[in-house]
């Protein structure tokens, strides 16, 4: 094989050695698929600020009423009950946070295979997150910005 820019001979290790660009490419995808940008997606498709296993807001009132009523000793010691809502962006970046720490992304050894692996208190909801991604990891619309 004949170069045109320099015209000289191309060895035959960079003719037949694609490994590095597979493997660039493998790596680029495996960046994109961390990205804050799929991690977005992914929160709103499941409505995870809403999920109360990784919503870090207040405990359900239900559960301090409760408290309250078994402990009368918990009123002096937690904080006034409160009807106000929490701050809609605090909630989603503490959920991006948590999340981030929760969802692995790595190359699979000797592969062109990425592994999603999600850790989770909640294996359902672990499973759920995990399929998302892997079902929409190819999805075109993945790679464009966000609206």
């Amino acid at each position: 094989m004949i170069e045109n820019a320099k015209g000289s001979v191309a060895s035959i290790s960079s003719v037949f050695d694609t490994g590095s660009a597979t493997r660039e490419h493998l790596l680029t995808q495996v960046e994109f698929i961390r990205s804050r940008n799929v991690l977005e997606r992914v929160i709103d498709e499941l409505d995870l600020t809403a999920n109360p296993v990784l919503n870090p807001g207040r405990p359900p009132k239900d559960l301090l009423k409760r408290g309250r009523e078994l402990l009368p000793v918990l009123d002096s010691l937690l904080p006034p009950a409160s009807d106000a809502a929490p701050d809609p962006g605090e909630v989603r970046r503490q959920v991006l946070e948590t999340l981030s720490r929760q969802v692995q992304v790595e190359p699979v050894r000797l592969s062109q295979l990425i592994q999603v692996s999600v850790e989770s208190t909640d294996p359902v909801l672990a499973a759920e997150i995990a399929t998302q991604w892997r079902a929409r990891m190819s999805r075109p619309s993945w790679t464009r910005a966000s609206p």
